[in-house]
């Protein structure tokens, strides 16, 4: 149920822009004829992508937290590379990777009403590419694209090292609501496959 509530959510945000210069660079690197075809004056712009599947991949786990693509069925995910020169109006797609995608998220709230988020593991499988206009040569894709995408988690993580304050997305309402709603605890970590959210609502008697 979790899970199939995730990729509609997702889906509403689908594809996401990865906006990071480390990883576009890394990914230049790893690939030099992505460059070689575009030129000097290339410019990148990357795109994550997840497929219509089913919430199956997800598992909540009171030891480890939100499990994406354990027991053998991966999440399925595409990369799509997209680039231009200075002699080009418009973006095309240069390379699509098609992979599936394993890892570990731990996602809580605090009763500040402050969202922890850090992502321990992350690994990709089975890539194929299933759009190649720059003739990319045969390589370990599967090693590549985990080194690429750990790297952007360890910059994730990095970023994430101070919670973010949920009420700072609405702070006309979000902080009266949080007033109402006490000792607010969002988490994966109680109860095995489940989500456990847990409040005291401020007209509740004192225990």
């Amino acid at each position: 149920m979790v899970g199939s509530l995730l990729i509609s959510l997702a889906k509403q945000y689908m594809p996401i822009s990865i906006k990071d210069t480390n990883t576009t660079s890394e990914i230049l690197q790893l690939f030099p004829e992505i460059t070689e075809h575009y030129g000097d004056t290339i410019e990148t712009d990357l795109e994550i992508n997840f497929p219509e599947e089913s919430g199956e991949v997800f598992r909540l786990s009171n030891l480890t937290g939100i499990e994406i693509g354990k027991e053998n069925k991966t999440l399925s995910a595409e990369l799509i590379i997209k680039c231009k020169n200075a002699n080009m109006s418009d973006y095309e797609t240069a390379v699509q990777f098609d992979f599936g995608l394993e890892a570990i998220a731990n996602v809580s709230i605090d009763s500040k009403w402050k969202l922890y988020l850090n992502i321990p593991n992350i690994a990709i499988s089975n890539v194929k590419i299933s759009n190649n206009r720059v003739g990319m040569i045969s390589r370990h894709y599967d090693n590549l694209l985990t080194s690429i995408a750990r790297s952007f988690v360890s910059i994730l993580n990095a970023d994430w090292t101070r919670p973010f304050d949920i009420t700072s997305l609405d702070p006309m309402t979000l902080p009266f609501v949080s007033n109402m709603l006490k000792d607010l605890h969002v988490t994966p970590f109680l109860e095995n496959e489940f989500f456990y959210i847990g409040f005291t609502y401020f007209m509740d008697p004192n225990p």
